[in-house]
């Protein structure tokens, strides 16, 4: 017997390409309804339906096969110009997408398609009949004109009509035959009589994307004259395709799995450690002048060991990130499903895509990004009335920005919608009793726009189905500051709203600064860090028991980071007791600032992030654990959760 299909052994990457698929659908269903006439879009789309259909028919799922096709053939249709595309026609598509995603999930989890009744769905599709149909095309002459060195005239007119084909659009006639242009009989151009419902300017630019086409204008259909029709020159008349060529880089890749990249790093944290250690050793020998060779010899080697430490780390470094895009390309959809169900027209504008950002952090970034962007529809954007009753533009604009800041990356999620109003916030924190009338009034509008991410703070009036029900910007917050990051809202009432989410480039290897307190040094993640003082006596004073200086014009409580760590009374000492120089590292957590005073700063150094392990994995302060070049341990500060004890505290 001959060997049989093993469908378990392709169910896995059935399922990865399945899943790209999809999420490609989705991204480009909502940009068609943005470019109709997109004819790449278009094929891309078929395409995708099309590679669905087939794998699926391979692994036997029927259901799942049979709905592709349908979608495929609406598709189809399309491309042929019968259905044109409208925001009932993207609905229906994304229902049907919608119903693979679903599929997917239940194949992902059982092993198998799930026996759905799937008619209604069917039934839509083979029966769409769209706002245009085939009867609206229209018939027009296209005159090509080649360049004038061109060496292989009878190639281009072929890939010409090859090209107007593939894009739906019928081909009637040719002038000179299609034998002739095929033996090239004719000069340095030919005209095309084409049938289609797209724009004359959409043809255009399908024929101008074949090479050595040097200009294409349009005439009127079925008159001898052929004259040309009322349109901008400009429109239909194109530059060299040279200009407008599109590059496609197609690079080799190979599917990793996560854990193994994660091995990968465990290893190479590894050797960062070792590198370390063998630092700190040559740092001892400088006292031992007959080692002075040998020392020598040592350190030549660490360096290396350094070098190659520091090209694989990179290298590691680089496998684990990927762009935004992977988390960016599936907002569209949401934005649009939000925007109609809200009844509100939205701008959506997504720029920095390609920001590439540690695989470990994307997923942890999504269900923030989902509530911002929920929040900017539902609370930040206005109704089209309202706004053009405010002299705006009918349609809101939302933008989701990324740029990478030296170590950091961020991004920014934008509306220009109705902005926050401090007042009504100020009365909200009043009412819940969360400070008095007099402490609010002492306050900073930074400090009380603040209070949004209070858990249960909503100043929303009524519960929407996108959001409104106190829930959401808590969740950022803590979502961002657990994975090292840090949060700010800057707002103008009438103008937008603007979030700012800092997040660490990766969660592996980081830079911190290293202090000593006691016996005990402690690693501040230099993303925290904003300055390092040294506070003199006479320059601190007393607020509410927590002794404070000025710093850049403001108010900065200095904490014992001992005293915080081993939650004892937060200010320790007397008077008396206070040094004449308080060594202070000024540490910052969303807009909140402290001094964390310390007996000694040591420096900066690259350092290895440990897990705490489940015994400690909930002492709040700490981040981590690293190992120190001689051998000892160092524990993460994790600043945001150190600062919110305080604040709880009373402080």
């Amino acid at each position: 017997m001959g060997d049989t299909f093993d469908v378990s052994h392709y169910l896995g990457v059935f399922i990865e390409e399945a899943k790209e698929h999809i999420e490609s659908l989705e991204e480009n269903l909502v940009k068609l309804e943005k470019e109709p006439y997109n004819q790449d879009l278009i094929q891309a789309i078929f395409r995708s339906f099309h590679t669905i259909k087939g794998s699926s028919g391979s692994m036997g799922f029927q259901q799942m096969t049979e709905l592709a096709h349908l979608l495929e053939n609406l598709l189809d249709r399309v491309r042929r110009g019968e259905v044109s595309v409208s925001s009932s026609l993207i609905d229906l598509l994304l229902q049907g997408v919608d119903f693979l995603k679903r599929m997917l999930e239940e194949i992902t989890k059982k092993g198998q398609e799930p026996d759905w009744n799937m008619e209604e769905i069917f039934s839509a599709l083979q029966d769409f009949r769209g706002e245009k149909e085939k009867d609206d095309s229209g018939e027009y002459w296209l005159t090509v004109k080649l360049a004038s060195d061109c060496s292989m005239k009878g190639v281009r007119a072929y890939l010409v009509i090859s090209r107007l084909q593939d894009s739906g659009i019928e081909v009637v006639n040719t002038v000179p035959s299609l034998s002739d242009l095929e033996g090239e009989n004719f000069g340095q151009s030919f005209d095309i009589l084409v049938r289609t419902a797209l724009p004359p300017e959409e043809v255009v630019k399908i024929v101008g994307s074949v090479a050595e086409i040097e200009r294409v204008e349009v005439k009127e259909g079925e008159k001898e004259k052929k004259n040309q029709i009322e349109e901008k020159e400009e429109k239909n008349t194109i530059s060299p395709p040279g200009e407008q060529k599109i590059t496609t880089n197609l690079k080799k890749t190979v599917r990793v799995d996560v854990e193994r990249l994660d091995s990968l790093l465990n290893l190479v944290g590894e050797l960062v450690i070792d590198r370390t250690r063998l630092e700190d050793i040559i740092q001892r020998l400088k006292d031992y002048q007959e080692l002075v060779q040998f020392r020598e010899i040592l350190s030549d080697t660490t360096t290396h060991i350094g070098r190659v430490t520091n090209d694989l780390q990179m290298e590691i470094m680089k496998a684990r990130m990927l762009p935004l895009a992977e988390v960016f390309n599936r907002f569209p959809r949401l934005i649009r499903d939000l925007a109609r169900q809200s009844g509100k027209e939205i701008d959506f504008i997504i720029e920095g895509e390609e920001t590439e950002l540690d695989r470990s952090l994307l997923e942890e970034i999504t269900d923030p990004l989902i509530h911002l962007l929920r929040n900017a529809v539902d609370h930040g954007i206005e109704s089209r009335e309202e706004r053009i009753n405010k002299g705006k533009p009918p349609q809101g604009k939302v933008i989701l920005r990324a740029y990478q800041e030296e170590n950091s990356v961020v991004i920014v999620v934008e509306d220009d919608g109705r902005g926050l109003d401090v007042e009504k916030i100020k009365d909200k924190v009043v009412g819940m009793g969360l400070v008095t009338p007099e402490e609010v009034s002492k306050m900073s509008e930074r400090e009380i726009v603040d209070f949004i991410f209070y858990p249960g703070f909503s100043t929303s009036d009524e519960v929407t189905e996108v959001s409104g029900r106190g829930v959401g910007m808590d969740v950022v917050k803590r979502n961002i500051e657990r994975v090292n990051g840090q949060v700010r809202v800057e707002s103008q009432l009438g103008v937008g709203t603007t979030f700012y989410l800092r997040l660490p480039l990766t969660l592996a290897i980081i830079r911190a600064l290293l202090v000593k307190v006691g016996e005990s040094i402690y690693s501040i993640p230099l993303s925290d860090v904003v300055e390092i003082e040294k506070v003199e006596k006479k320059d601190t004073y007393w607020v509410n028991r927590v002794l404070t200086t000025l710093f850049r014009g403001k108010t900065l409580p200095l904490l014992w980071l001992e005293a915080l760590l081993d939650s004892r009374k937060y200010n320790f000492i007397s008077e008396d007791e206070i040094p004449e120089v308080l060594y202070t590292v000024v540490v910052s957590a969303s807009s909140s600032l402290a001094g964390l005073v310390v007996d000694e700063v040591l420096g900066e150094q690259e350092i290895v992030i440990k897990s705490l392990g489940s015994y400690m994995r909930d002492v709040r302060g700490l981040g981590g654990a690293t190992i120190l070049g001689d051998g000892g341990i160092s524990l993460i500060i994790d600043v945001a959760s150190l600062l919110w004890k305080f604040s709880r505290a009373g402080g």
